[in-house]
């Protein structure tokens, strides 16, 4: 597991990248983009996430430069206050797969008031749903899920419900309704590869 506490000569305890946080090795950083969007992206991450490597959250925030990372349930490392974020920025939505989100599709994309803020729980299902639900600074936000699509590309956890995609995915499916199907195809490069390279690091096959 990474250890963020930990630095030495820009590498993390373990030998790992500060900014991918793969190990140097199988580090992606050439391959992420720098996408300066319309859209902002705010990563609500549960505060256990951020230690594995396969966590997707972090890595959007490095892909994207109107990005930020807020950790809940651990006041040291918040990086940006979430009422700060939901005050300064306009038109926050909550990107969640509950029975009252809207459907993002093209027309409700062309509907939404813009510039938006896509707010996005990160963690697992049960994760997510907690920060959703209980995180006050969220309450009474509206909610945008996926249309049914691909079969999620994640092979580096276990998704015993078919259909759902991990945090990554699922941000860049979004941006590639609000922003264009570029957008989707250069953020899913540096995905691709990250997944490839755990798995050939822990010794599993890289293609189905």
């Amino acid at each position: 597991m990474f250890n963020p506490d930990f630095k030495r000569n820009g590498l993390s305890a373990h030998g790992a990248c500060l900014r991918c946080r793969m190990y140097l090795p199988l580090c992606i950083c050439s391959l992420l983009p720098n996408l300066n969007l319309r859209t902002r992206v705010v990563v609500f991450m549960h505060r256990k996430e951020y230690v594995y490597m396969t966590n997707t959250g972090a890595l959007l925030t490095k892909a994207l430069v109107n990005s930020d990372l807020v950790f809940r349930g651990h006041e040291g490392r918040t990086v940006v206050a979430p009422e700060r974020i939901l005050v300064t920025d306009s038109n926050p939505y909550i990107l969640f797969p509950s029975d009252d989100a809207q459907l993002l599709d093209e027309e409700l994309a062309a509907r939404l008031p813009r510039p938006l803020t896509l707010i996005v729980p990160d963690g697992h299902w049960g994760q997510a749903r907690k920060i959703v639900t209980r995180e006050p600074s969220l309450a009474g936000l509206p909610r945008i899920k996926l249309p049914p699509g691909a079969p999620s590309r994640y092979r580096l956890r276990r998704n015993p419900v078919p259909g759902r995609v991990c945090t990554y995915e699922a941000v860049c499916r979004t941006l590639g309704i609000l922003e264009g199907p570029q957008v989707q195809a250069a953020m899913e490069i540096a995905f691709e590869a990250m997944v490839e390279r755990i798995l050939w690091g822990c010794g599993r096959p890289v293609h189905e």
